[in-house]
């Protein structure tokens, strides 16, 4: 994750520089070449103030690179107060707007530019020094910051938001895309500094010679960090813990550093603790508060004393009165390459140490290619090998090394689930294998698609083979899982996982529906005659979109969609031109979004033509004489596009 670092305190770095020269010719964007910068004898403290910041330092495992990633947050006066000196910095540079109380985003992108070269000198007053307790003023292997890795970013310096936003792009020099803010704005602000993408590290110190085996100690200056959480990481080393630590500082009345650890701890100004990752890895949270209204000649050194020495105190771990006992079952998704046995929340109770030490559990599998690891959450993974089960020897191991009793579990799959792959509509077949690991169960087992579960299927599960079919009537079309939970009191708890069987849900085409009128018609002509409109209904199984398209003697004349599952289009008979007959054949296709459609055929005829023309086997449009006012005649026989409603009337008198 990146953590932020003020970006705004690398700006103010350059009040002791100039070196940001001009180009003899004339700019077209407010870029400028930047020489060098020279912040040497500088932290970030001396120069920015935040809010509460967060630094993460991880060292890597050759004891002589790091990781150093921060995140800073400027909140109300504080962030005026950061812009304001931001923009003084920029003073004689018009291309950038500067000191002209705004902010602009030329001057923050230079800033950007310069930020890296600016840190590499500055101090991150860690150090480390290898041998006994070491206190005071020695030869530290200080941590340093290295340029080529270091990343930047910040959020809101200048907020997009903000009312007073201008443009600025016309001033002479400024680049096309220029924006400024008052100075005075007070929207809070987050800066980060991380590990620059494709680099390693962005900090390095000289390498520790025993590399983290036999004493060290780890002296922080906190002076002027007014609120901050600092988590350092080191690298896995057997029995390495914190023997000692201590506070120092000194007073303007009283030059001479002076122990005063119990004194700050009692302000609540100092507190740190110590954990352990599954890997090893020594982890120590610090949090400090320092009030910088004391002055600048006050100094606070905290020093972390290290060793690899036994703690006297030190005792075997105890497996907990709920930990499984020999000859239990642990289940285990055999099917996975790699699953969770053990959740780490649960590891974390099978064992307790007098001491609270943070605990490993490693286990030797009496199957060869069968292995097992705690994560970096705590978590136990299991990477099964080729059979459903191995025996499995664990111990819990405390950071210096000192075993718990050996217990011996069963690490194993109560059963297989085997199905055909392929496309399927309403349910599937699922065969269920046991492996002979524990007597019987109950066996839960649906289907799934993501957060969308198919109705469970309960099965009594025995020593013997069965199938069952799982119900996929409410997924959507596409691929889903199977998803199956397996209770025993054969099992120290139960499990439940899914496995992909490259099935698909079939998607059903819609179902169409023309209901007949009060009048047992299906359609109603136009006062012209020369349309009809058609009305329907439309279910689609998956509750898909649906687009409904309508041709008339075979040409599409209408597409539409459905409303509430009904539909109506109002039809033109003009696309029958050519058509001899006295019938108009009709075809309505609904197609979803799965591409899977159905259509709906029928007739409809011209309410003109003479009943002895139309077969009955038609679906017929009877149109009363009496309403229509017209003599029943047989209409658009041989009508052509070209002259219309013109040519009908006259075909019409010709008939009458």
């Amino acid at each position: 994750m990146r953590r932020s670092i003020s970006l705004l305190l690398i700006g103010l770095m350059l009040a002791t520089s100039l070196g940001i020269s001009t180009p003899s010719s004339a700019e077209t964007s407010a870029r400028q070449e930047v020489q060098d910068v020279d912040c040497s004898g500088y932290s970030f403290e001396d120069l920015f103030e935040y809010n509460f910041a967060y630094f993460d330092i991880e060292i890597g495992d050759d004891w002589n690179t790091a990781s150093f990633d921060a995140n800073a947050w400027v909140n109300g006066s504080n962030a005026a107060i950061v812009r304001d000196n931001l923009d003084g910095l920029f003073e004689g540079f018009e291309a950038f707007g500067g000191n002209d109380d705004w902010i602009s985003t030329d001057e923050r992108d230079n800033v950007r530019d310069i930020g890296p070269m600016c840190i590499s000198d500055m101090e991150t007053r860690m150090g480390i020094k290898e041998g006994d307790t070491h206190r005071g003023e020695i030869d530290w292997s200080n941590l340093s910051f290295v340029e080529d890795g270091i990343g930047l970013d910040e959020v809101d310096l200048i907020p997009q938001t903000h009312p007073n936003k201008r443009d600025c792009s016309s001033r002479l020099g400024a680049s096309n895309d220029c924006e400024e803010v008052p100075v005075s704005a007070t929207d809070n602000l987050e800066i980060s500094m991380f590990v620059k993408d494709g680099e390693n590290h962005n900090a390095q110190f000289t390498q520790l010679a025993n590399k983290g085996v036999s004493n060290f100690t780890l002296a922080f200056n906190v002076s002027n960090i007014s609120n901050a959480h600092v988590k350092f990481t080191f690298p896995p080393v057997q029995g390495l813990r914190i023997n000692t630590y201590g506070i120092m500082e000194n007073h303007t009345d009283d030059p001479l550093f002076r122990e005063k650890t119990t004194e700050i701890e009692s302000l609540d100004e100092f507190s740190h603790s110590v954990n352990y990752l599954p890997s090893g890895s020594l982890v120590l949270d610090i949090d400090t508060v320092f009030d910088r209204t004391k002055g600048e000649d006050i100094v606070r050194n905290i020093f972390f004393d290290f060793t690899t020495q036994e703690a006297p105190d030190t005792e075997p771990p105890q497996w907990s009165s709920i930990a499984p006992q020999n000859g239990t079952i642990l289940p285990v998704d055999t099917a996975a390459i790699q699953s969770i046995a053990i959740q780490g929340e649960q590891l974390d109770n099978w064992a307790t140490t007098t001491n609270g030490l943070s605990l490993n559990m490693i286990c030797s599998f009496s199957e060869e290619d069968w292995s097992g690891e705690r994560s970096g959450n705590g978590d136990y993974l299991v990477n099964p090998g080729t059979d459903y089960k191995s025996e499995a020897s664990c111990k819990m191991v405390n950071p210096f090394g000192v075993e718990s009793e050996t217990r011996t579990w069963h690490f194993g799959n109560p059963l297989s689930i085997t199905g055909v792959s392929g496309e399927y509509e309403g349910a599937v077949s699922i065969q269920i294998n046991p492996t002979g690991l524990i007597s019987s169960a109950e066996l839960e087992i649906m289907a799934a698609q993501g957060s969308i579960l198919g109705t469970p299927t309960l099965v009594d599960m025995s020593s013997d083979p069965t199938s069952t079919e799982v119900d996929i009537s409410n997924l959507n079309p596409g691929s889903f899982k199977i998803k199956y939970k397996v209770i025993s009191e054969d099992l120290h708890f139960n499990l439940e996982t899914e496995i992909d069987l490259s099935m698909e849900k079939q998607s059903q085409p819609p179902v169409l529906d023309v209901p007949e009128r009060f009048d047992g018609s299906v359609v109603s002509w136009a006062d012209d005659y020369y349309s009809f409109t058609i009305r329907g209904t439309v279910f689609e199984p998956e509750s898909e979109d649906v687009t409904i398209e309508i041709s008339v003697c075979d040409q599409k004349v209408k597409t539409t969609t459905p409303t509430n599952n009904e539909w109506e289009a109002s039809i033109p008979i003009t696309a029958c031109t050519g058509n001899s007959g006295d019938t108009y054949p009709v075809t309505i296709k609904a197609t979803d979004a799965s591409g899977k459609s159905s259509e709906f055929n029928l007739t409809v005829a011209d309410p003109f033509a003479s009943p002895d023309s139309t077969s009955s086997d038609d679906v017929m449009e009877i149109v009363d004489e009496t309403s229509s006012g017209l003599p029943t005649i047989s209409m658009l026989s041989t009508i052509m596009i070209c002259l219309g409603a013109a040519f009908l009337v006259t075909r019409r008198n010709d008939q009458l």
